[in-house]
């Protein structure tokens, strides 16, 4: 799992690396309705969760979260900060899950690009997937794999789909810069429309990162594409 490297080293040196965000996602929040399942029994797959806050705003919404991420401290901080208490079970053939009193938190320790709706419990079904940071943060060589593994998972006719895309002139990666015309194609193999976008702000050189190289930028640019598989807005 050499491509895990980077992010394990970034946790073991702070409990809030430069990629981890003090707030939600504003496009989640904009886009709330819209992209929260119908049905709360579903639950919202977030793929290299790490300790996102987003995770919280869509428990407290009402609705279950499923979790993935590489590295195993994340997710326990994920639990001590928002005062969650979590258990951990083993997965076979993938790592460990920790999970909330009630269920409604599923967080799975492991990699990725091996994870299957298999290692789900019977009768989870995804209704959504929200990615905040994972697309953007694997190498484009992987992309194929990730987008195989979000079409998986993403069985219900109305699962919807939120991603963060940026355009930005960092002197390194990632965030990798995606086209849109990339991105509409390859959730169009997998039955998705657009249904809206919502372009941030320019960040600047307001960037919000520890290592200088990285805040040189002049345009830091963070919007969120909403695409879903209904028919209807």
């Amino acid at each position: 799992m050499a491509h895990l490297k980077l992010w394990k080293e970034k946790w073991e040196k702070s409990d809030e690396p430069n990629f981890h965000r003090l707030h939600v996602f504003p496009s989640l929040v904009k886009f709330k309705d819209r992209f929260l399942p119908r049905d709360e029994r579903l639950a919202v797959l977030v793929p290299l969760c790490g300790k996102s806050l987003d995770m919280k705003f869509i428990l407290d919404a009402g609705y279950p979260v499923i979790g993935v991420e590489s590295n195993e401290k994340a997710l326990w901080l994920f639990g001590k900060e928002n005062n969650i208490d979590l258990e951990a079970e083993e997965v076979e053939d993938f790592g460990i899950v920790l999970r909330s009193n009630n269920n409604k938190v599923q967080l799975y320790c492991g990699d990725l690009l091996t994870f299957s709706p298999r290692f789900l419990d019977q009768g989870t079904k995804i209704g959504a997937v929200f990615d905040k940071g994972s697309l953007v943060a694997i190498e484009p060589e992987m992309r194929d794999q990730y987008f195989e593994i979000i079409g998986q998972f993403c069985t219900n006719e109305d699962c919807t789909y939120l991603v963060a895309l940026y355009d930005h002139d960092l002197e390194s990666f990632p965030p990798h810069l995606i086209p849109v015309e990339y991105m509409c194609g390859k959730v169009a193999e997998h039955n998705f429309k657009m249904l809206d976008v919502d372009l941030g702000e320019n960040f600047g050189g307001g960037l919000p990162l520890k290592n200088p190289a990285r805040t040189k930028a002049s345009r830091f640019i963070e919007s969120g594409y909403l695409f879903s598989k209904s028919k209807s807005p």
